[in-house]
């Protein structure tokens, strides 16, 4: 990579309308789901970042990985179950 005006200015403009277009998919999800809903998901960001970096760094799967996205999993699940039997009433 050589760091030019040009490849700077691309790379400057490639992060800000991509990070606005997140954030602007994030918040209109927020809308429609509500903050409660929504923020269960945020839990996905570090199991999405090990994916990622194993498709496209090419990163080594460990153990580890497995279970702190089973963790995660399970503690969406559980997050989920206990909402929908607070909104049936059910204690």
């Amino acid at each position: 990579f050589t760091a030019t005006g040009l490849s700077l200015g691309v790379v400057a403009l490639l992060g800000g309308v991509v990070s606005a277009g997140a954030v602007s998919i994030w918040t209109a999800s927020v809308r429609v789901v509500g903050p409660n809903r929504a923020a269960i998901f945020t839990n996905l960001i570090p199991v999405f970042a090990v994916v990622l970096a194993i498709i496209f760094l090419g990163e080594q799967l460990f153990p580890f990985h497995l279970v702190g996205a089973a963790f995660v999993g399970v503690g969406m699940v559980l997050v989920i179950r206990m909402a929908r039997k607070k909104s049936a009433g059910v204690k």
